[in-house]
């Protein structure tokens, strides 16, 4: 029997579109003052279904770097590019959203949004730039036409829906750009040993170096015309016993560290009915391959695919063989796992719903998974969505402490719905820190002054009292305190002093606890901290 394998190598590199004016490129670090991304502005899960396949080129020169010494990029580029699932994920929707509050500056749309080769370097694409002061601007490009949901001089909320994820404009597939920049010029948000300084995000994402498949399809579509991803073919998950005419294609994720491919026919049993493994050279970092089979598939039961990538299993993905005379019908998706993010909500960032447990083979019959996201606070729905992405949000404004806040997520193929999972709880009260700092020529005695706070509610509160002395010296400060001592004085009298954080004594232990509060680089310096919990 004819079982043959074509190695396709897709080239991935993704494009943005070239603003008419485009920024500097001058400083790759942010400032200091720059307001961090508390979240990737995406409907997915960064490194999973989205697939960053650019990072900005901190390279000045003409060769290529990325910020973390990788090759992640291409000359010149300028943003962050996460790339989804093709053309099914987009119809579908995938969400994207502002990663901070802001002020719409400018936005388009109307343009055809299913490129897959380049134009002019100059084709217009669907965007929405948002101002979030301060000269600091983030640019969302290459939205699905039709998909731009705010307007110029709009106010929006961070985790707020702006737009779709598309292809328009100068772009390959559909993918969002998102490009940061002050003062007009860019900067890139993630930190590393190519670009040392600060990172522009809250909880910096993590670098995902293993190769993983992100999509797997088995059919029975002749694959000989197929142009591959970010097209889609038909899909199948069951066959009738006999000769079996059938084909799969698979799409990788860093893929550029793959040296051989060993994929194999498992029977019911486990044994493997065939195998062949192919070198590769050169494969691309989210290339695809297609395996075409004519195979005997003589017994009942659930067959697999495996895939071995250098050696090690990556897949091995079931299709179900039944007897002959029975009729082949649709499975609903299985069930998915889902977690708030952050885990407990609070209200003062938006919050996400992801799917965290693995969906490659969710559906048997291979179908195409979205997932149907109902939000509800106190009940009350606040969003209702079918998205291609496996996370979706909410923005800040949608509750408040003490809501209940509930998302349910649905997975369907379209047509048969899978089981609902429901993730609630109750919105915390945010944790926020007042810096209240007296900066005055302060004297000695009673001259000494002290900037007051007022503590109210019945909850517990965490306050901490820090007086810096000596380290301003070396900041050029003259006439400074050089052994400042703080004193808590109770209203029953009592009073805690501390005069030095660094002794082995009590406060130093109550300083521990509060410390990281404040900063997560503990001063050199001697300085006097005082801790307590307070409660009116």
């Amino acid at each position: 029997m004819k079982r043959y394998l074509t190695l396709i190598l897709l080239a991935t590199v993704i494009f943005c579109c070239a603003r008419p004016v485009p920024a500097q490129v001058v400083n790759f670090a942010p400032p200091p003052t720059v307001k961090k991304y508390p979240f990737y502005p995406q409907g997915g899960n960064f490194f999973g279904d989205l697939f960053p396949t650019n990072f900005v080129d901190v390279n000045p020169t003409s060769g290529i770097l990325a910020y973390n010494n990788s090759n992640y990029t291409y000359n010149g580029h300028m943003g962050i590019d996460t790339a989804i699932t093709g053309f099914t994920a987009q119809a579908i929707g995938v969400p994207i959203f502002a990663a901070l509050d802001g002020t719409v500056i400018e936005t388009h749309d109307g343009e055809f949004d299913m490129n897959t080769s380049f134009g002019s370097p100059n084709q217009v694409s669907n965007f929405v730039k948002i101002d979030h002061g301060n000269g600091q601007t983030t640019m969302y490009d290459h939205m699905r036409k039709g998909s731009v949901a705010v307007v110029m001089g709009q106010q929006v909320t961070a985790g707020q829906q702006i737009g779709l994820t598309a292809s328009s404009g100068y772009s390959t597939a559909p993918h969002l750009h998102l490009q940061s920049e002050v003062n007009g010029m860019v900067f890139e948000p993630f930190s590393g040993p190519a670009r040392p300084g600060i990172s522009g995000w809250v909880s910096q994402p993590p670098f995902r170096t293993d190769i993983y498949i992100e999509q797997f399809v088995i059919t029975d579509q002749d694959l000989s015309t197929f142009a591959g991803p970010p097209f889609d073919t038909t899909r199948k998950g069951s066959f009738i016993t006999g000769v079996r005419t059938f084909n799969t294609w698979f799409q990788f994720a860093n893929g550029e560290g793959i040296k051989n491919i060993t994929v194999s026919i498992l029977r019911p049993n486990g044994t493997i009915d065939f195998t062949t493994t192919s070198p590769i050279s050169g494969f691309p970092r989210n290339g695809y391959v297609t395996y075409n089979f004519n195979q005997n598939l003589d017994v009942v039961g659930t067959w697999k695919i495996q895939v071995k990538v250098n050696g090690t299993v990556i897949a091995a993905a079931p299709f179900m063989v039944l007897a002959a005379g029975s009729k082949i019908v649709n499975h609903a998706p299985a069930a998915i796992e889902a977690v708030f993010d952050p885990a407990q909500p609070n209200f003062v960032t938006a919050t996400f719903c992801r799917i965290t447990s693995p969906t490659l083979f969710l559906d048997p019959d291979y179908d195409f998974v979205r997932y149907h996201y109902v939000w509800t606070v106190n009940g009350a729905v606040v969003r209702n969505v079918m998205s291609a992405g496996k996370a979706d949000a909410i923005p800040n404004n949608l509750g408040h402490p003490g809501d209940v806040l509930t998302c349910v997520v649905t997975p369907s193929d379209g047509t048969a719905n899978g089981p609902a999972t429901t993730v609630t709880t109750a919105v915390a009260s945010p944790q926020i820190l007042l810096n209240i700092s007296t900066r005055l020529n302060v004297l000695t005695g009673e001259n000494v002054l002290i900037g007051g706070f007022i503590i109210t509610g019945n909850d517990p509160k965490k306050v901490i009292v820090r007086a810096l002395g000596p380290s301003l010296t070396n900041q050029g400060v003259s006439g400074v305190l050089a052994n400042p001592v703080l004193e808590l004085h109770k209203p029953d009298g009592s009073v805690i002093t501390n005069d030095n954080w660094k002794s082995p004594r009590k406060p130093r232990s109550l300083l521990a606890l509060f410390l990281p509060l404040i900063t997560s680089n503990p001063p050199s310096s001697p300085r006097s901290p005082q801790g307590v919990t307070l409660r009116s």
